[in-house]
């Protein structure tokens, strides 16, 4: 893989060319080049995250389903992993608003696997990532923002900072906020929750024993992923002007409100300081695109898709829409065309918008504050836990 920065007189030709260089669009850019397309991967390079003294995790994390690690498997990403990065998920514990009533608890030992899920930071995964795209044949890097796209007579002309590309094949992994998409005018009504997903690291004063833990806080979800040397990620989705009130908060407010929650666990910041004890967010939107191509554009991950973090499903999505398109270009002797495209659609569709719909669902369910409401929620979660073949098709259906 070469790394291009100095100005083109012409375009180059590409079979396809992938914009976005997060873990969607590097996996996309290695499955398409693996099978045989020449293509390019356009996108500026990114400050990577640096573990130190003061922050030894990176504050984004995934929880990665089998079906992702199953893929990263499969294009040498998950075996360049440091294991001491990776931490798997042997079970998980779900509390609803009433503070006496019992979790929902799922294990993986109850359908026979030994992690329910993975969790990962994000800088991990992007360098294993990048490191499988080194050694892929047939794919070029471009270090590059794109800053023009127009199609001319079926082919694409991508513009960028170190000169210009063609391709009748634009995979658009540039985000929820994907300018690729918005010059193919695929563009899709997305709701903003008016609310944020704030992440941080944290330590137990009891271990976590590989559990995933979650609370379901009437305004709020919070959610405890287990990492090593028995820290946490937070990730606590709530309201903005709730955010607002705890920017300016120090650590040690942030153990205290923790510790309130999640019985008393959590103990200290690892290390006690502002950097490390700092906690960063991003907004929370909901939305799933009716059309995921066109006129050669190809909507991938956040592009294509945003769902509420409570299921921790939003880049697993992502993820699938790379696998489910390798399945089709398998079936299809490696040739793109539009009606593989309707047909991976149409299967994509099918999958995200239960999920998105589901997650919706959840999140407006526990906001609920009619009579009864409170009973008839965690009672559910009750009823769930006490019938354990309901229990066992939920665990596998996230689990995937």
């Amino acid at each position: 893989m070469t790394s291009v920065g100095k100005p083109m007189s012409e375009a180059s030709q590409f079979d396809a060319v992938v914009v976005g260089a997060g873990v969607v669009g590097l996996s996309a850019a290695i499955m398409l080049a693996r099978r045989g397309l020449k293509l390019a991967l356009i996108a500026p390079q990114a400050l990577p995250f640096v573990a130190s003294t003061s922050q030894r995790f990176d504050p984004r994390v995934f929880a990665l389903s089998n079906k992702s690690q199953r893929f990263l498997a499969d294009i040498r990403a998950w075996d360049a992993m440091p294991e001491q990065r990776v931490t798997p998920v042997s079970a998980m514990e779900v509390f609803g608003d009433d503070s006496k009533a019992a979790p929902l608890r799922m294990n993986a030992a109850d359908v026979g696997m030994s992690a329910l899920t993975w969790i990962v930071e994000q800088q991990s995964l992007l360098d294993a990532l990048e490191a499988a795209a080194r050694f892929t044949p047939g794919l070029t890097r471009i270090n590059a923002t794109v800053n023009q796209l127009q199609r001319i007579e079926s082919v694409w002309q991508v513009q960028h900072e170190g000169g210009a590309v063609s391709t009748p094949w634009l995979f658009a992994a540039d985000g929820a906020n994907s300018p690729v998409r918005a010059a193919a005018e695929l563009d899709f009504p997305v709701e903003d929750y008016n609310a944020e997903g704030v992440v941080g690291t944290f330590r137990l004063s009891v271990p976590h024993n590989n559990v995933a833990r979650q609370w379901f806080l009437g305004s709020s979800v919070l959610a405890f992923l287990p990492l090593p040397d028995n820290c946490i990620s937070m990730v606590w989705s709530m309201d903005t002007h709730q955010y607002y009130a705890w920017q300016r908060r120090s650590p040690s407010e942030w153990v205290t409100a923790l510790a309130a929650v999640a019985q008393g666990c959590v103990d200290d910041v690892s290390p006690v300081s502002e950097a490390q004890g700092a906690v960063m967010s991003y907004p929370l939107r909901h939305g799933v695109a009716p059309l995921w191509f066109a006129d050669g554009v190809v909507l991938l991950g956040d592009a294509a898709h945003q769902v509420h973090p409570l299921a921790g499903q939003g880049l697993n999505l992502g993820v699938e829409d790379v696998v489910d398109l390798q399945a089709a270009l398998d079936a299809n002797a490696n040739r793109l065309d539009d009606a593989l495209l309707r047909k991976w659609q149409r299967q994509r569709k099918s999958e995200c918008q239960p999920v998105h719909w589901m997650t919706h669902g959840l999140n407006g369910l526990f906001r609920v504050e009619l009579p009864g409401a409170q009973w008839i929620r965690n009672t559910g979660l009750q009823l769930v836990d006490r019938l354990p073949g309901l229990k066992r098709w939920l665990i596998s259906q996230a689990m995937r």
